[in-house]
């Protein structure tokens, strides 16, 4: 359907004055599509298949496929006043503003209704310059935020990639762990391999604090050269240390001049206070 403006200037016309003429120009004006006669228009009579003799020149006008009285009913006017109104439009107007086909404004042709001056409320635009002047300006405004918007974008990444390529390059300090005493003299003493018996040393070091919390270092070793002189046949290893720990505050000969257990005699004493539950390894 086509778009067609309507002037503020109608109401200065005399059509303005004429309710059922305007209410049926109107909706003339709204059914009409524009059509380019290439013939000159002969207007026929409202009421009969009659001439009237009045013929419009070639060009560019305003068609509205529609019959007299379906017109009328469009417009909402009853049909006697509307066909009456019909013929207003058509006829000759000396008072009208616009003397252009003789002050009329709608005339019927073979298939329907011509609007004379549809092209003129079609195209007519005042403001046609200033909004293009309001619309280059947001266009430009627009350019040149997308623009901001794109530099900002571009900044805040490169920032983000700056750091992210600092926080890459500066690798993170190695914090050294702090040294375990007890442990250490516990891996001095086995010559285990604390990356390899790490957990077994830790889980003994556990057992002999819960025997002597308040163990040295420097006990650590003195009783494991006891277990060496008590048990000369026994592998020693932290976990052994730990099981036999109480009886290896006995020195063996050579350490205290006390005589020098068997391997018998130290389990056959030892099952009487055996932290583990278990005989000697």
């Amino acid at each position: 359907m086509s778009f067609v403006k309507l002037d503020a200037d109608i109401l200065q016309s005399t059509l303005w004055l004429d309710r059922e003429a305007r209410e049926i120009f109107i909706t003339a004006l709204l059914l009409s599509m524009p059509r380019d006669f290439t013939e000159p228009i002969r207007q026929i009579s409202v009421r009969s298949l009659d001439e009237t003799g009045f013929t419009a020149p070639p060009g560019w006008y305003g068609f509205a496929p529609v019959s007299g009285p379906g017109l009328i009913h469009r417009a909402i006017v009853e049909l006697t006043p509307g066909l009456a109104a019909l013929e207003r439009l058509g006829a000759e107007e000396p008072g009208s503003r616009t003397p252009l086909f003789g002050g009329r404004r709608l005339i019927r042709v073979e298939g329907g209704y011509v609007v004379l001056n549809f092209m003129a409320y079609h195209d007519k635009d005042h403001t046609a310059s200033e909004r293009m002047q309001r619309y280059r300006k947001r266009q430009l405004l627009l350019k040149e935020t997308r623009n901001v918007n794109k530099e900002t974008r571009n900044v805040a990444h490169s920032e983000v990639r700056g750091k992210s390529e600092e926080i890459q390059e500066t690798p993170s300090p190695v914090v050294p762990r702090p040294r375990n005493p007890l442990f250490d003299a516990l891996v001095e003493i086995t010559g285990a391999n604390p990356a390899v018996s790490g957990g077994e040393i830790g889980k003994a070091l556990a057992a002999i604090k819960i025997i002597m919390p308040d163990v040295t270092p420097e006990e650590i070793r003195r009783r494991a050269a006891n277990y060496k002189t008590q048990m000369p046949d026994c592998t020693m290893s932290a976990l052994a240390l730990a099981k036999w720990w109480p009886k290896c505050d006995i020195a063996g000969s050579g350490h205290t001049g006390k005589p020098r257990l068997s391997a018998a005699e130290f389990s056959a004493a030892s099952q009487r206070d055996d932290p583990f539950g278990e005989g000697p390894r």
